[in-house]
C-alpha cells in the first residue's frame, strides 16, 4: 500500500471529534463540534471539528488541520511519530520500514526501547514475587490491581540482573549503557543502575517508556538516595517531561494540577484527579508548560507546604504569568504533601479543595496581608507592590485585560491613581535595570562540594574522563554541585551545557588552572577521597540500622550489617594508607 493511501486509511479510522474531544470541551452545532481554540485565548468559541471532511478549523486564528497534525501540535510529535500512535490507537499495522529521515538513530531509539521494556517486565515480574514490596505500596494507600496498572515495579538486590537479562537478549555493553539501566562500576564492569528498590516506568508524551524512577523501600546495607531516576539518554530529558503526563493529557479540559513527586501523581490518578501531573526532580520549565499549554490554559501549582515547595510555586507562577495562563495556587499545611493529604481527606473531599484554591492574584494578596496593617497606607502599597512584582510578567498582548485587574486590585486596596502610576513606574525601571545589567553567571552561584572540584576540572581531558565514567556514580550523586559533573560527562562541549551550570564549571576549571591544572596523582587522589567519603557515609547509615531495634530484628540480616561495616573499615584504612603514602 502507498504511505498517501496508508495516511488516508489511519485518518479514516481515527474518530477526530473524540480524540479533538480528549483536550476540548466540544457541542455539536449543526453537523460540525465547537468549543474553544486551545491556539489562541478567546472567550467565544470559534474552533469547529468538522468530522465527515475530516479537520478542524479556526476562524479566530485561521488554525486548520487534521488527525494527524493535531496529534503533532498537541504532543510535539514528528509526523511519523503521530502516524504510529495513530495507527497503533487504530489497531493498524505499520510496515517495518517508513522512510526515516534518520534510519540510525531512529534504530538506536527503537533498541533503546526495547531494553527499557524489557526491563519492565522484569521488574513487574520481580514485584509479583515479593511481598515486602507490594505491603510497602498498600501501607503507601496504592491498591494492588492500580500498581499493576501504573506499571510499578521491583529491582531486586544484585548488580547485574538487568545486565545480563539484557545481554541474554542480544544487546551489547554500550547498549546496555546507552538504555540508562547500568552504569560502570570502580574495575570498569557495568552494574545495574537499580536495586533493591522500587521502580516506576516514565513515559513520554506518547505514553512510551523512556526511563525509571526508583524509591527506596527498606534500609539496604547502603546509603543512598530516597529517589532517584536513571540518567538522561537519547529517549528521556528530564526538563522536558512531565511525569505522569501520558496518562493526564486527556482529562485537562478543566485544567492541570501540578504537583512535586511520584506518589503524589499517582496517588491522585488512583483517586480518580487525573489531571495530576509532576516535574521530575527539577524546577518547572517553559517546555514543561508549552506542553501543558497545548491542552489547557489553567493550571493549579499545588507543590508541598515546606520552604522549597513554596520556593517552586514562585518560580512556576512566574512562568505561567509569562506564558498567558491562568493559574491558581493551593497552598498545604506544613508536612503535607497532595499525596497524604488526599489519602487523609478523601478523593471528593480533595476535589473541592482544588476546586477552592484562589487564583494567583488572591494567593499573591493573603500571603503579602499577613502580619501588615493595612491601615496604613506604606503597608498597603507593599501588598500593592508584591502584586505589581508578578504583575510585570503578564504577556503585553492582554494588555486590556490587565489594567482592568490592575485597577480591581487597586479599588480592593484602596491605592490612590497618583500610587498606582508611581508603583507601575518603579516596576517598570526595576525591570529596566535588570535588563540593562549584564546577566549575573548564575552558574557561580551553584554550591560544589570540593570532593567533585578535581574531577569536574578533567572531565574535558579524554584520558581523564574514561577514568571518571568508571567511577560509580553512588560515590558522589549525593554531593553539592553533583548536577554540573553529571551535565559535564554527559555534554559534548560546553556550547551543549545549560547556561546556569556552565558557569559553576568555568569557575572550577579556573581555580584549578590557577593552581597549575595537573591530573595524573590529583585526579587519582581524588577518586580515592571521594571513595573514602562515600564508605564513611555509608558506615554511617549501617551503624544507625543496627541501632534500630525494629528494622533489624533479624540476627542474620544484623549480622550482614556486621559483616559489611567490618569490611567497609578494612577498605577506608587501605584508602587511608595509600593516600598517605602519596603525600610522602
Amino acid at each position: 500500500m502507498a504511505d498517501k493511501e496508508l495516511v488516508q486509511r489511519i485518518k479514516d479510522a481515527t474518530n477526530l471529534v473524540e480524540l479533538v474531544g480528549q483536550t476540548v470541551k466540544l457541542r455539536k452545532q449543526g453537523s460540525a463540534w465547537i468549543g474553544l481554540c486551545p491556539f489562541h485565548s478567546e472567550k467565544t468559541a470559534s474552533f469547529h471539528v468538522v468530522p465527515e471532511k475530516g479537520f478542524y478549523h479556526c476562524f479566530g486564528c485561521n488554525k486548520t488541520g487534521d488527525a494527524l497534525s493535531w496529534i503533532m501540535e498537541r504532543d510535539g510529535l514528528t509526523f511519523v511519530e503521530a502516524k504510529e500512535q495513530l495507527a497503533k490507537s487504530a489497531g493498524i499495522e505499520l510496515p517495518k520500514f517508513t522512510g526515516s529521515r534518520d534510519p540510525a538513530k531512529d534504530d538506536l531509539a527503537a533498541k533503546l526501547r526495547s531494553a527499557l521494556e524489557i526491563a519492565q517486565s522484569f521488574f513487574q515480574r520481580r514485584l509479583e514475587e515479593n511481598e515486602g514490596a507490594r505491603n510497602y505500596l498498600r501501607q503507601r494507600g496504592i491498591e494492588d490491581g492500580f500498581a499493576k496498572e501504573a506499571g510499578f515495579g521491583y529491582a531486586p538486590d544484585g548488580w547485574e540482573n538487568i545486565v545480563n537479562l539484557l545481554r541474554k537478549n542480544g544487546f551489547s555493553s554500550e547498549l546496555i549503557e546507552q538504555s540508562g539501566m547500568a552504569v560502570r562500576n570502580d574495575r570498569g564492569n557495568l552494574r545495574d543502575f537499580m536495586h533493591n528498590r522500587l521502580t516506576i516506568p516514565i513515559h513520554d508524551n506518547a505514553g512510551r517508556i523512556v526511563a525509571f524512577g526508583g524509591r527506596e523501600i527498606a534500609p539496604s546495607g547502603h546509603a543512598g538516595k530516597k529517589y532517584l531516576h536513571t540518567r538522561e539518554t537519547l529517549l528521556f530529558k528530564k526538563s522536558e517531561i512531565l511525569f505522569g503526563f501520558h496518562r493526564a493529557r486527556a482529562h485537562m479540559k478543566e485544567g492541570a494540577l501540578l504537583v512535586e513527586g511520584y506518589f503524589d501523581v499517582l496517588q491522585l490518578h488512583q483517586a480518580g484527579i487525573s489531571q495530576a501531573i509532576a516535574p521530575l526532580g527539577t524546577a518547572l520549565t517553559e517546555g514543561q508548560l508549552k506542553s501543558v499549554a497545548k491542552y489547557t490554559k489553567k493550571i493549579v501549582l499545588c507543590f508541598d507546604g515546606d520552604e522549597a515547595g513554596q520556593r517552586a510555586t514562585e518560580r512556576g507562577l512566574k512562568l505561567a504569568l509569562q506564558m498567558g495562563l491562568d493559574a491558581r495556587i493551593l497552598t498545604l499545611p506544613q508536612n503535607e504533601d497532595p499525596d497524604t493529604c488526599c489519602i487523609r481527606l478523601g478523593a471528593s473531599a480533595f476535589r473541592d479543595t482544588i476546586r477552592r484554591a484562589p487564583d494567583w492574584v488572591g494567593y499573591l494578596l493573603d500571603r503579602a496581608r499577613q502580619g501588615r496593617d493595612l491601615k496604613k497606607i506604606t503597608e498597603k502599597m507593599e501588598v500593592f507592590e508584591s502584586f505589581i512584582a508578578h504583575y510585570s510578567y503578564m504577556p503585553s498582548a492582554k494588555a486590556k485585560e490587565n489594567w482592568t485587574l490592575l485597577q480591581s486590585v487597586a479599588a480592593e486596596l484602596g491605592i490612590p491613581k497618583h500610587e498606582i502610576d508611581r508603583a507601575i513606574k518603579n516596576q517598570r525601571a526595576s525591570n529596566t535595570k535588570a535588563q540593562n545589567e549584564p546577566e549575573p553567571d548564575s552558574g557561580c552561584d551553584v554550591a560544589v562540594d570540593d570532593l567533585l572540584k578535581p574531577l569536574i576540572a578533567f572531565a574535558g581531558q579524554p584520558d581523564a574522563r574514561e577514568e571518571i565514567l568508571s567511577v560509580p556514580v553512588s560515590w558522589w550523586d549525593y554531593l553539592k554541585g553533583a548536577q554540573v559533573l553529571q551535565a559535564a560527562l554527559d555534554c559534548g562541549g560546553d556550547s551543549e551545557l545549560p547556561a546556569e551550570l556552565l558557569g559553576a564549571k568555568r569557575k572550577v576549571e579556573a581555580a584549578w588552572a590557577s593552581r597549575g591544572g595537573a591530573s595524573g596523582p590529583a585526579l587519582e587522589n581524588a577518586i580515592k577521597n571521594m571513595e573514602k567519603a562515600y564508605i564513611a557515609k555509608e558506615m554511617d547509615f549501617i551503624l544507625r540500622s543496627m541501632n534500630n531495634i525494629d528494622a533489624i530484628s533479624d540476627p542474620d540480616s544484623k549480622r550482614r550489617l556486621e559483616d559489611r561495616y567490618t569490611q567497609l573499615m578494612q577498605r577506608k584504612q587501605q584508602l587511608q594508607k595509600s593516600i598517605h603514602g602519596q603525600r610522602q
